[in-house]
């Protein structure tokens, strides 16, 4: 209980106290871009103004199977991605009709969606959100948990990305879109067609993590200086957390290396603070939104005068009105 009320303690300090958070900026700006030896975890936050977030997926899932016309499937079983993406979502849903119609989607047609939502068809030229990496010190580590491979398009010759979940397919998001009652028919399994290892809702494996290991573990973890995990959770349902290999092996490294700097930024961090509440003394928060964060940061890169932080908070609440 001490340790929680610690963990809100902080998280209300950096709430309120404006030099708090100044600090914060400094210490992302001034100390983790400064040092090639940072590791940028990149969650659902920093790609949510391009992307739908999760709750927003299962109602366009839905429906798009609606409009496939009526299909008659057998129930799924308690392992699938219906009931682990969708049914958690649509269990309070009003409409008796697509509550039920949820837990029939076949896992082929959620997997097709889930592609063709995240697949980047164009190209985006303006999205500070990730290019604000390009101002840290070049051949940092960023792993990227999203599936638009942003990180790729704009950081893959800056910096070393990891995408252990894997990039959504244009390619097959073209094809799907044009035989998606089939899909729903049949349910034709295009999972093996795509790069997506792990899709939204289900639980990560150590298959996923395994291939990563042995660069971030001989070469990322023992020098590392900060650890900035940016709009993620490790997703944590509340229940735990399903990306619980990948927070394991960072958990271990943490606490074997006290230089590690911990910077949390997310607008509700407490999910993320409690993972850490042994290292709280190693712990910064900052409880902003990345989005408008990045974008004061983007129009006062240039401004090298002692009160540029004070700029930067000043445009972020002004983009936060936005």
């Amino acid at each position: 209980m001490l340790r929680l009320y610690n963990v809100l303690m902080l998280i209300t300090n950096a709430s309120h106290d404006i030099n708090l958070l100044e600090k914060g900026i400094e210490k992302l700006l001034c100390s983790a871009f400064f040092t090639s030896n940072s590791l940028y975890l990149l969650g659902s936050g920093v790609s949510s103004r391009h992307s739908k977030m999760e709750a927003a997926l299962v109602q366009t899932t839905v429906e798009k199977y609606l409009w496939q016309g009526s299909i008659d499937i057998d129930d799924k079983t308690s392992s699938s991605l219906a009931t682990t993406l969708l049914w958690r979502y649509m269990a309070s849903h009003e409409d008796a009709f697509l509550k039920e119609l949820s837990r029939k989607i076949p896992d082929g047609f959620i997997k097709a969606i889930v592609n063709e939502e995240y697949a980047q068809l164009t190209p985006l030229c303006d999205n500070p959100e990730y290019q604000v990496f390009l101002l840290a010190k070049k051949w940092s580590t960023i792993i990227d948990m999203n599936y638009e491979g942003f990180s790729t398009q704009y950081l893959g010759k800056h910096h070393y990305v990891i995408s252990p979940h894997g990039v959504a397919t244009p390619k097959l998001a073209k094809f799907t879109k044009e035989i998606r009652r089939n899909i729903a028919m049949y349910n034709l399994d295009m999972s093996k067609y795509s790069d997506i290892k792990l899709y939204p809702g289900e639980k990560q494996t150590n298959n996923i993590i395994a291939p990563y290991r042995p660069y971030l573990c001989s070469h990322v973890f023992p020098n590392l200086l900060w650890l900035v995990i940016t709009g993620y959770s490790f997703a944590n349902t509340g229940h735990g957390l399903n990306d619980i290999f990948l927070y394991e092996l960072i958990k271990e490294y943490v606490e074997y290396y006290k230089k590690i700097q911990i910077i949390i930024i997310n607008p509700n961090p407490e999910s993320v603070a409690v993972l850490f509440e042994k290292e709280l003394d190693r712990v910064t928060i900052l409880p902003t939104y990345w989005n408008s964060l990045t974008r004061a940061i983007q129009v006062n890169k240039g401004i090298l005068h002692k009160n540029y932080l004070r700029s930067i908070l000043h445009d972020y609440y002004r983009f936060l009105e936005r």
